[in-house]
């Protein structure tokens, strides 16, 4: 039998500011972990070549929970402004319009909206 060095995991692997590496990478490692994570890298921990966990730092953390939501505020707003729009003298008659318009109008209407947006 032959006696040799027992088998390392693979190097953490960096992919821009994502850093990957093995659950026994990350457990024997963690000083090294949250040295990686201070330098504003995420890095992504897996196991058997499936991503367990994230790591990322509190800064991080924080832009990505606030930035995508917009606020209740911002939504009421939009919305008020979306229907004193629909609520001015053009957009009723248009609606009327559409509502009266035959099957061949408005096949002809989404043809040229269709050809505008294009």
């Amino acid at each position: 039998m032959k006696r040799g060095r027992a088998k390392r995991p693979p190097k953490a692997v960096r992919r821009g500011s994502v850093v990957v590496m093995t659950s026994t990478e990350a457990q024997n490692g963690f000083g090294r972990l949250l040295d990686t994570v201070a330098r504003d890298a995420t890095v992504l921990i897996q196991k058997h070549n499936v991503t367990q966990a994230v790591v990322m730092s509190v800064d991080r953390y924080e832009a990505l929970s606030r930035g995508s939501a917009p606020s209740l505020d911002d939504l009421a707003a939009e919305f008020d402004e979306l229907l004193a729009r629909m609520q001015t003298p053009e957009a009723r008659a248009g609606m009327r319009d559409a509502f009266a318009a035959s099957p061949d109008e408005l096949g002809r209407a989404a043809v040229e909206a269709a050809r505008r947006a294009g």
